[in-house]
C-alpha cells in the first residue's frame, strides 16, 4: 500500500465528523480547509448543471480555477 492509499485509508475509517475535523485541522491550514469547500460547492453545482461561466461568477472565480 502507497501513502496515498494509506491517506484514503484513514478517511475511509474515520466516521465520526468531530474526528474527521481534527484530522482536517492537523492535516490542513485554514487555507487549504476553504479550497476543499470551495471545491465541493463547485462540484455540486457542475452536477446540477449549472453553466461554467456562471458558477465562475457565483464564486467569484475565474474559469480557470
Amino acid at each position: 500500500m502507497n501513502d496515498f492509499d494509506d491517506l484514503i485509508s484513514i478517511f475511509c475509517d474515520t466516521t465520526d465528523p468531530d474526528e474527521m475535523k481534527r484530522l482536517f485541522s492537523e492535516m490542513f491550514t485554514d487555507r487549504e480547509q476553504q479550497d476543499f469547500v470551495l471545491r465541493w460547492d463547485l462540484l455540486k453545482d457542475l452536477y446540477q448543471g449549472i453553466p461554467q461561466r456562471e458558477i465562475a461568477a457565483k464564486h467569484k472565480i475565474s474559469l480557470c480555477k
